[in-house]
């Protein structure tokens, strides 16, 4: 809106006045405390060599080997104890604090973490040397190493809190946001320069996380929606993926602090990410496997990589194996609650997905009692994982407390999960909890059909189809269509993922030729959009792919999950256009007039912005 752009340019021309005065964190809730060190030893940092810092970096190397150990305790105090008088120390500290608000993001934590990266922050501004007007006037001349180390550092602390501001989904945060990436984005360009220049002169640990923080800035940035992507672009930010990816690559081969934690980026951005989206899975699959196992062998008992290992072994519809990934990972943590929550959470699903509801159900249980993300979600999915096995007087008693637990806002708004639980439970009241298939509802909804294995799918099926038979004549259309429109909607997913394609895509046909009738679910109809569109990937039919991805994230809005799909979309629409680009079209074939197969093309013929239902406008 109007509004939105005038704001977002006063934010943003008001950092650009303030940038040059004071390159430092602008959040009034984030300034550190900590006084700066003394002047001694101000000047003692700025003249360590690169040979110095290598020496005075080994107790954090010491700390970093501790923290794959599992030991986050003494890691932490490490880089606590150091924090004061080592900016690289300082920043470990910080990105220890970001990583708990990450998984948490309790406001306690997220203020920690703002806090720490302040801190950061101040003590690296504080090491390099201010700039008189003749040294203006006569150019940078060459960048020492300390100086190097500390726009590094700087750079990172204003990613790092990017990062955090963009988890908020708010207008404001997202303005600060920009602002921080554009202090990040000059701060990794001069240190990109100087290495160009002459790397020999900086230590190894810099250089890498120079590497390290370009990749994941471009990276990152690739990642986020369009709407928001080109706000930051507007802000004059490159977000080259594959640039970034290289760039990463750099970093894990340099060694050094941040080479790890390159490597968990890569795992993560070529094999985690991708599995939200299903057809892009496997283009780089191999790549997040090589670089899990080389850290593996590093950090054989690493709960965070035991987690990665799990997500990437459930995405290959491996759950007996990731299950039991996720259940050394909860074993083998017992310092960082919301490392052990975080893979009870995975396992939890991983129960669910083999349609084991009994200890699905216990999972979600234990998050409800202990995490505080969303009790509300939590209740609904141990409640909906009971009434699928059957318990349907615990299962109606925990619907019915889910709403009670909402209680706080999320960027100024309820959580979308929250918004479901919400309208769900609404709706079951209304029909006296007469539920139709909950749990497998959102075994769907978090993309647990592309997980599971043949079997699996078709037991999920034969229930689908077994409910189908108990709805009314489905083309009555005085009849309401809500629950028969969920069930139409899994029945076509599972078909595709069995291969049934012709029976899957008259699933979809169905809720594309009803999508008016359909009011309360509003979901359903980009859903199916969407996994029609990857049917047709599947058969060589990209563009008509391609015209039904970008339908099903333009033209459709206000509805439960939109971002998780909207994401989805946003990671299948580049790889749908490198096949169209790389000549990957399977010439069309004749169809039949009104078949579901030419659906879309004929669907913009059809439908217009008159015919479309309000709630579905954009």
């Amino acid at each position: 809106s109007r509004t939105t752009v005038c704001l977002i340019s006063l934010i943003f021309f008001q950092g650009m006045q303030q940038e040059d005065k004071d390159d430092v964190f602008d959040l009034k809730d984030s300034s550190s405390s900590d006084p700066l060190p003394e002047k001694d030893l101000i000047d003692k940092l700025r003249r360590l060599t690169a040979k110095d810092q290598a020496e005075e970096d080994l107790p954090l190397l010491e700390a970093l080997r501790v923290f794959f150990e599992n030991d986050f305790a003494t890691a932490e105090h490490i880089f606590a104890k150091r924090k004061a008088q080592d900016p690289l120390a300082s920043a470990a500290y910080s990105s220890l604090g970001f990583m708990k608000a990450a998984m948490s993001f309790q406001k306690d934590d997220l203020d920690a973490a703002m806090e720490r990266l302040a801190a950061a922050e101040k003590l690296a501004t504080a090491v390099i040397p201010k700039q008189s007007c003749l040294s203006f006037l006569r150019g940078r001349g060459p960048m020492s190493c300390s100086e190097f180390r500390a726009n590094v550092i700087k750079a990172e602390c204003n990613f790092l809190l990017a990062c955090l501001l963009l988890l908020q989904e708010s207008v404001v945060s997202y303005a600060k946001a920009g602002l921080a990436l554009r202090r990040c984005y000059k701060h990794y360009e001069i240190c990109r320069k100087a290495a160009e220049t002459d790397s020999s002169t900086f230590d190894l640990n810099s250089l890498s996380g120079v590497n390290f923080g370009f990749g994941a800035m471009n990276c990152v940035l690739a990642l986020l929606p369009p709407k928001l992507l080109s706000l930051i672009q507007f802000l004059g930010f490159p977000c080259d993926y594959d640039l970034g990816l290289a760039s990463l690559h750099k970093s894990v081969d340099l060694g050094g602090l941040r080479s790890p934690i390159a490597a968990l980026f890569l795992i993560t951005l070529t094999g985690i990410l991708p599995s939200f989206a299903p057809v892009t899975f496997k283009a780089r699959l191999v790549e997040a496997e090589q670089v899990l196992s080389q850290e593996m062998e590093k950090y054989p008992r690493s709960c965070i990589h035991l987690w990665l290992g799990g997500r990437l072994r459930r995405s290959q519809r491996a759950a007996a194996e990731a299950k039991d990934l996720f259940q050394r990972c909860v074993a083998g943590q017992d310092q960082v609650v919301q490392m052990k929550h975080l893979a009870l959470y995975e396992l939890g699903w991983c129960h669910a997905f083999q349609l084991d509801w009994r200890p699905a159900a216990d999972a979600f249980a234990v998050l409800a009692q202990e995490n505080s993300w969303s009790k509300a979600f939590y209740t609904y999915a141990e409640a909906a994982f009971l009434d699928s096995s059957g318990d349907k007087t615990r299962a109606t008693a925990l619907y019915t407390a889910a709403p009670g637990f909402i209680a706080r806002k999320f960027g100024g708004r309820v959580l979308s999960a929250e918004q479901f639980v919400i309208r769900k439970v609404e709706s079951f009241q209304k029909s006296g909890f007469a539920t139709v298939l909950p749990g497998l509802e959102l075994v769907m909804l978090f993309n647990g059909f592309s997980q599971m294995s043949p079997t699996q799918l078709q037991a999920a099926l034969d229930a689908v189809l077994e409910q189908l038979k108990l709805f009314p004549d489905p083309s009555d259309k005085a009849v309401p269509c809500e629950d028969l429109a969920v069930c139409q909607l899994m029945a076509g997913a599972l078909f595709k993922e069995l291969g049934r394609n012709a029976e899957a895509l008259e699933k979809f046909a169905w809720i594309r030729a009803n999508r008016r009738r359909i009011k309360g679910e509003r979901y359903v109809v980009p859903h199916a959009l969407y996994e029609h569109a990857c049917l047709l990937v599947s058969e060589g039919k990209l563009r008509q792919a391609k015209a039904l991805l970008v339908k099903a994230r333009d033209r459709y809005s206000d509805y439960n999950f939109e971002i998780r799909l909207l994401f989805r979309i946003h990671l299948t629409l580049p790889h749908v256009s490198k096949l169209i680009e790389k000549g990957g079209e399977t010439p069309a074939k004749p169809a039949a007039s009104g078949s579901a197969s030419d659906d879309a093309e004929s669907d913009e013929e059809e439908e217009t912005e008159e015919d479309e239902p309000a709630i579905f406008a954009m």
